[in-house]
This record gives C-alpha cells, sequence and structure tokens, in this order.
C-alpha cells in the first residue's frame, strides 16, 4: 500500500515510516518544504494547500500533524497554534479527499486521550463522553474535523497518550536530568498517567 502521513517527522510518525517499510508498504511523507524525492508531497496546512491529485495514488491516510503539548507555557498564543495545528491539517487532508478523483479507503486520524479529561479512578471505554478542560475541547475539535470526511472513507480516531522513548519525547527529554541527579517527583504518586512506550529501531539495534 502507498500510506501518506502527516507529522511523519514525530516520535509515532518516525516509527510508523520504519514499520510500514519492513512490512512492504511505501509511506509518502507530506512535507512543507522543497520536495526531495517521489515519496514527499508538498502541503501547507495554513493556506489549506494539497494538491488533491495526490489521493488518487493513496490507498491510506495516517493524520499525526499538531504542535506539541509538550512545550511550555500555554499561553494564549500557543494555545491557538495547538488548535490550529491539528484541526488546518485534517481540514486540509479532509478537503484534498473532498475533491479527488480516487479516494483512499481509510483516514487514520490522531487524537487524545485527553478527551475524556480528568476523570480520577472512573474506569474509562471509547463510548465515555468528552470531558472538561482545554485538552477535552482541542481533542474533540480534532475529531469532528476529521469525520467530516466524505463518504467511502473509514475514519479511525486514535487516541494516543505521551509516548515514551528512551531518545525522544518526554522522557528523552526526563532522562539526562535524571542520570545527573537531579530529578525529582513528578505529583504526589498517586495521580493518573497514562502513556505509551516503545523501543524505536535505533535502540534496539543499541540493545
Amino acid at each position: 500500500m502507498r500510506v501518506l502521513i502527516s507529522g511523519a517527522s514525530g516520535l509515532v510518525g518516525t516509527e510508523l515510516q520504519a514499520q510500514l517499510k519492513e512490512l512492504g508498504h511505501t509511506p509518502v511523507v507530506l512535507v512543507r518544504r522543497e520536495v526531495q524525492n517521489e515519496n514527499e508531497v508538498f502541503w501547507d496546512p495554513t493556506t489549506l494547500t494539497l494538491d488533491p491529485k495526490v489521493m488518487d495514488s493513496i490507498d491510506a491516510i495516517v493524520n499525526l500533524a499538531g504542535a506539541t503539548t509538550g512545550k511550555l507555557p500555554w499561553t494564549k498564543e500557543y494555545k491557538k497554534e495547538l488548535i490550529g495545528s491539528r484541526v488546518d491539517s485534517t481540514k486540509t487532508i479532509v478537503q484534498a479527499m473532498q475533491k479527488c478523483s480516487n479516494k483512499p479507503k481509510v483516514l487514520i486520524s490522531g487524537s487524545a486521550s485527553g478527551i475524556y479529561g480528568d476523570t480520577g479512578d472512573t474506569l474509562l471505554v471509547e463510548t465515555a463522553p468528552k470531558g472538561e478542560g482545554f485538552l477535552a475541547d482541542l481533542a474533540s475539535q480534532w475529531e469532528r474535523e476529521a469525520l467530516k470526511s466524505p463518504s467511502g472513507v473509514r475514519v479511525v480516531q486514535v487516541r494516543t497518550t505521551m509516548v515514551l522513548s528512551r531518545t525522544k519525547g518526554a522522557l528523552g527529554r526526563l532522562l539526562p536530568i535524571l542520570r545527573a541527579g537531579v530529578g525529582g517527583k513528578l505529583g504526589n504518586g498517586k495521580q493518573w498517567w497514562a502513556w505509551i512506550s516503545f523501543l524505536m529501531k535505533q535502540e534496539l539495534s543499541s540493545t
């Protein structure tokens, strides 16, 4: 298959590309710079720019684009960026699908477990209602945009959470501090903290 990926340079996107190639598929990467090879496609979500003809040769789309929530502080301006980077990216992809001749079979679109809000000890399932707060509102807007996909395109919402890797992401930033002996407790130890853990290809090769 030919799989179009937004946010391909991120932690999950990088690993996704490696696994797709290993399985014999072709990852096609959306980039905002000048295209350098046949498996790159230019787009600009800030202006909703993406050539619909690109979709004609695509079997599936994985939409992971979005500014990191790990950057602090969340000022009013940065919150706008967090929203725009997800909603506009998804809108750009959906509009291109609506205009193309041969639509992809599936859109796997990013979302977040933050959509449930802070629920304490409540056991959550996929049908649990949307929670309260900025992250819940952000994920909800993101999902609503993906659901505007044209008829015939299956939409899968992937509600991920913090991704931990020894080399990148939150854990990659924390490890040097902890190893230097200057790390501290992250809360009182009773808070819920969901995460996804996987070994990157380069980590496997070094162990």
